[in-house]
């Protein structure tokens, strides 16, 4: 039986932190600088394709990921 609680707890406190989320909308967290570097290495970008950044904040994603020949595509939604 205490295992359901927790489970009926952990579920309503998932459930209200969405709701308070779509409510609010997300915060903008922007990528750490140590990380960066980090991330444009995994991306493994070749001529001819396209980067989508979802949520681009101030697109250093994409301004990090440019190269020659690669497409960066930025969306950010401003309230």
């Amino acid at each position: 039986m205490a295992i359901a609680g927790i489970l009926i707890f952990l579920f309503a406190i998932a459930l209200l932190t969405t709701a308070y989320a779509a409510f609010r909308a997300a915060p903008w967290v922007p990528i750490r600088t140590v990380d960066l570097p980090r991330v444009i290495r995994l991306l493994v970008l070749k001529p001819g394709e396209t980067l989508f950044d979802l949520g681009c904040g101030d697109g250093r994603v994409l301004l990090a990921a440019w190269q020659p020949g690669v497409r960066g595509v930025g969306f950010e939604l401003s309230l």
